[in-house]
């Protein structure tokens, strides 16, 4: 995508090749959905975006993901890669329409993704609560605190001996 025109019932997606994608909104637009990661150790969540659905009727959504090195606004059986979507709890305090541009705006950047500064819940967080953050790489990361600690302390105690 090379730029996008949003409107109240619509986003036109202005496509490298000059086509337009045309995509219907209503009122799952801007809400954030998840489906779980594929082999992964823990329920470790992949969110994105709902966008809109085309005349065919085939919804997109945008979201960061390795696979494609930056955030994309893709088709559902890409998006889902055929597992259950969820919605979460928490969505975006923002008005849907600017979910909708400051993530489409987010897609036109092309930042590279990175599995620690700029995976798919820091781009969702950042589109939708202006958070950096990410729930997967903080709970990792306390695990791995806490294991540390719980080895320095085993060995300490071991050592006291």
């Amino acid at each position: 995508m090379k730029s996008y025109q949003l409107y109240s019932d619509r986003v036109d997606l202005i496509m490298t090749n000059d086509n337009i994608l045309r995509l219907w909104l209503n009122e799952w637009s801007g809400k954030i959905v998840f489906r779980y990661k594929i082999n992964a150790i823990s329920d470790v969540e992949h969110p994105g975006i709902v966008l809109g659905y085309d005349q065919a009727g085939v919804w997109y959504y945008m979201h960061n993901h390795f696979e494609h090195g930056r955030p994309v606004i893709e088709a559902q059986v890409g998006f889902s890669k055929e597992k259950q979507l969820y919605v979460t709890n928490r969505q975006s305090p923002y008005q849907q329409r600017l979910v909708l541009k400051r993530g489409l705006d987010e897609v036109l950047k092309t930042r590279p993704y990175n599995w620690l500064n700029y995976n798919c819940q820091i781009f969702v967080n950042q589109v939708c609560y202006n958070e950096n953050k990410s729930e997967a790489v903080e709970n990792w990361a306390a695990g791995l605190a806490l294991w540390i600690l719980g080895f320095l302390g085993i060995k300490a105690f071991i050592n006291s001996k």
